[in-house]
């Protein structure tokens, strides 16, 4: 302990000389002496106090293990800089929950030795602790913060064409022609004129969007209330929470959930309807545990509503609440609430996944390429990759045993320092992403915490914590629950730290991309007013091609196409230059027949207009040579 104090005392006056120690090794000599001269000073020190608190009152044990959490004080300085481990992440994801093992140990080591005390009466903090709803308030505001932050962000990413056609254009067009009336999950960027998203995924949830849409048109509406739902879901969560644990507890589990890293990449990569799904299971599950039958009812129906794999979840959680029904007031009702849980969810997903969704797709199964080295030779569909999970199972390892996976792994399960593992019900709350994100192979977006997929994991492994936490309680004792509580609470906090996008911004992702925060520049406004200067030019009944950026931005209308996908029967056409080479392919083609004439050349973007005079195609075809 008094080593570790001495070197937090050294790291945290040496910030900058410390830099690079970690992962290069490169402290010089000196200070790397000093350094050591600093551990030692600390156990001396350490000692000595030890020795004239034995001498004084003879408690000299109990103040060492009262002392016990400074052990791992010394971790603290490297692991509070997301700027030493850019590169490092393996390294800085084994240390964090090295770090809150740590932590727990001295923990439970302070509560064995700690003294019971009455608490004052009447004291400020008392008053205010007592004060009734006020964990509630408090996660409400942590809703409304994050809702806005969120939206804050998302919306200046999308002012400055950081979104793209797959997948916010792809969802607004969905929910535009559902709010006009199209047919059934019409997306025209998804595959041009009458194309149907309706064969990759089942989302009624649109037509729910729709009034609201039709009040407020565009994807900032999208990016807004994707933001305040996934919010939302600690609302329900806070009440799962307390009626097992307290409000304080609850309210502190709540922001835990809203701090989490695997929820803010997903917030920020464009508009999905996955990450939705978390707020209606778990408002179902409280429903369920609350006797609010008629609640349960409404809310399944919204989960099923929102995605096909949402139904799935539903299933995979009504397992969850029957094995976690303990003996209790009620427990019939809650088992028979899991069974129909898992009913309902299974048959919709049957229905909807190999039903429904293959007659959409001339029989084929949507997604298999995601699992495409687990699909036998001959072939098979889903089936065939559950068979080769479980018949060959030496072949299956050897697909989950990659770095990228590894990483994943531990930046889901790390940061709750995998206490929901530490009962075998905790299984349970992996089985979603294991089948869901770790046996694909090949298609990095599934194992990468950047993606909307970690709604697979988020969703049951934070119910796991709470029934862990309530199962510790009650079998082992309080002290123990709360030392858990402690670890897993500096855990995450260190690790929305280093990958989060709201205590710092550095390492944070959206999608594929490092994700910009910061305020918009000069040259944003600039890159904005030229775009919009050219699409102000096109009619809003046109239908219009655009380059994958700017497909979000003319994606509110009945037909909006993906450039990289082909120019079908637009009308209008819009790119931005230097083009993608998928785009320019598609493109240079229809400049240099005089298939489209460029009408105006605003800075980088590029307006064309179907059968338009061509006079300025060779200057567009000048640049883009150039260029």
């Amino acid at each position: 302990m008094g080593a570790s104090v001495g070197a937090f005392g050294f790291l945290v006056s040496h910030p900058l000389d410390t830099f690079g120690h970690f992962t290069r090794n490169a402290l010089p000599a000196d200070l790397r002496a000093n350094l050591l001269w600093s551990m030692a000073a600390g156990v001396l020190l350490a000692a000595a106090f030890v020795g004239f608190r034995q001498r004084r009152s003879g408690d000299g044990g109990r103040a060492i293990r009262r002392a016990a959490p400074l052990a791992v004080v010394g971790l603290l300085p490297p692991l509070l800089d997301p700027r030493v481990w850019s590169g490092h992440e393996l390294t800085v994801l084994v240390l964090v929950p090295l770090f809150g093992w740590g932590l727990y140990a001295g923990l439970r080591t302070r509560q064995a030795a700690a003294i019971d005390q009455a608490a004052p009466e009447g004291g400020p903090l008392t008053r205010f602790v007592g004060i009734p709803h006020l964990p509630l308030i408090l996660v409400l505001l942590g809703v409304a913060g994050y809702a806005l932050y969120f939206s804050h962000h998302t919306l200046r990413n999308h002012y400055r064409f950081g979104t793209s056609s797959f997948d916010l254009g792809l969802e607004d067009n969905l929910v535009w022609n559902a709010a006009h009336g199209a047919p059934l999950f019409t997306s025209t960027p998804f595959g041009g004129p009458g194309a149907t998203h309706a064969g990759n995924h089942q989302t009624y949830f649109a037509y729910a969007i729709a009034p609201l849409y039709r009040l407020f048109p565009g994807p900032e509406t999208l990016l807004v209330l994707q933001a305040l739902l996934m919010g939302a879901a600690a609302i329900p969560l806070f009440f799962i929470a307390r009626r097992a644990l307290g409000p304080w507890t609850a309210a502190l589990i709540a922001f835990l959930y809203l701090l989490s890293p695997p929820l803010h990449g997903a917030a920020l990569y464009d508009f999905h309807y996955l990450p939705l799904g978390t707020l209606f299971l778990w408002a179902a599950w409280s429903a369920a545990e609350s006797d609010r039958w008629r609640w349960l009812g409404v809310f399944l129906f919204l989960a099923a509503t929102v995605r096909e794999d949402v139904s799935a979840m539903m299933a995979m959680l009504g397992v969850m609440m029957v094995v976690e029904g303990r003996p209790c007031p009620g427990r019939g009702r809650r088992v028979r609430a899991g069974l129909a849980m898992l009913a309902v969810g299974s048959l919709v997903f049957g229905v909807l996944k190999f039903v429904v969704m293959p007659a959409y797709t001339s029989g084929q199964q949507s997604f298999l390429a995601q699992y495409q080295d687990l699909v036998p030779r001959e072939g098979g569909g889903y089936p065939a990759v559950l068979a080769t999970v479980a018949g060959n199972p030496f072949f299956t390892l050897g697909t989950l045993l990659e770095r990228d996976k590894l990483v994943y792994l531990l930046q889901i399960l790390g940061p709750l320092l995998f206490f929901p593992l530490r009962r075998a019900t905790g299984l349970l709350a992996c089985v979603a992403g294991v089948l869901f994100t770790l046996l694909a192979t090949r298609y990095p977006p599934l194992v990468q915490i950047s993606f909307q997929y970690t709604t697979y994991w988020t969703t049951f492994l934070f119910l796991a914590v709470v029934k862990n936490l309530e199962w510790v309680r009650e079998n082992e004792n309080p002290g123990v629950a709360r030392a858990w509580l402690g670890a897993i609470t500096a855990t995450l906090l260190l690790s929305s730290l280093q990958y989060g996008a709201v205590l710092d911004t550095r390492n944070a992702r959206g999608g594929f991309d490092a994700y910009r925060f910061g305020p918009l520049t000069p040259e944003d406004h600039e890159r904005h007013r030229q775009a919009y200067a050219l699409l102000a030019a096109i009619p809003p009944e046109a239908s219009v091609v655009a380059s994958e950026r700017l497909v979000p931005h003319v994606s509110s209308r009945a037909f909006a196409y993906t450039l990289r996908l082909g120019t079908y029967d637009a009308e209008y056409a819009v790119f931005e230059l230097p083009a993608r080479d998928d785009e320019w392919q598609t493109i240079w083609p229809r400049l240099l027949d005089g298939t489209f004439g460029v009408v105006d050349i605003q800075g980088p973007f590029v307006l064309a207009r179907r059968g338009h005079d061509p006079r300025l195609n060779f200057k567009v075809l000048r640049l883009a040579g150039g260029a």
